[in-house]
């Protein structure tokens, strides 16, 4: 299961990506049960928060500075967008 940009869907809004500040390198070991996943693939954002508590994480809101990179179309009929 990948929380960062796998586990957001097109068609579901969504207000900010998924940042891992948990410092841990390398891979972690962990079961999923069905119940979980099921609830999951629903975008039941309650049950990811209780799978990730299980494991004794937590999903935390914040505000940071980040840069990102913004892919856009820069003509549309030949006419450029402003920039």
């Amino acid at each position: 299961m990948n929380f960062g940009y796998g586990f957001v869907y097109p068609e579901q809004e969504i207000e900010a990506p998924f940042i891992d500040a948990t410092g841990i390198i390398g891979e972690i070991d962990y079961t999923i049960h069905d119940y979980e996943m099921n609830a999951m693939k629903k975008f039941n954002f309650d049950a990811a928060i209780k799978f990730v508590r299980r494991l004794g994480l937590d999903l935390v809101k914040r505000d940071i500075p980040m840069e990102v990179v913004v892919i856009r179309i820069k003509y549309i009929n030949a006419e450029k967008f402003s920039e």
